[in-house]
């Protein structure tokens, strides 16, 4: 079997989308996006998927968004996503009061939500 790293883009979105037991309309529906574009997705026949679109489609999938996103080409060496995109991405139904909470939290500690993570080596000090 292939290792995730070696599946294409539409390999990994069709696997998945098996394994999920969706047909190619209702994981498209679910996701928001036409089924001729995924069907287009899965056949490996577009060469860079709207990042927004493919991370709904991964969540609706349940794939690991990087995965997603490496799969597609996008390079993410030194990128990280702040922690509101990143939340809206790996949890798409939280709840109002979630995103409050959020909030509160981020202010009371006084981290910048939009802040992308450490700079190179300021972690390992």
């Amino acid at each position: 079997m292939a290792t995730l790293q070696s599946k294409t883009l539409g390999r990994l979105l069709k696997d998945a989308r098996i394994a999920a037991q969706l047909s190619i309309r209702q994981a498209a529906s679910e996701a928001d996006i036409s089924k001729s574009l995924l069907d287009a997705w899965e056949r490996d026949q577009v060469d860079s998927p709207e990042l927004g679109k493919l991370l709904r489609l991964a969540a609706v999938l349940e794939i690991d968004p990087t995965a997603a996103c490496e799969a597609a080409g996008y390079d993410l060496s030194g990128t990280l996503p702040s922690i509101k995109p990143y939340l809206r991405s790996k949890y798409p139904t939280l709840p109002a009061s979630a995103l409050q909470e959020i909030a509160e939290i981020t202010e009371k500690y006084g981290i910048d939500p939009n802040h992308t993570g450490p700079r190179p080596g300021e972690d390992e000090q």
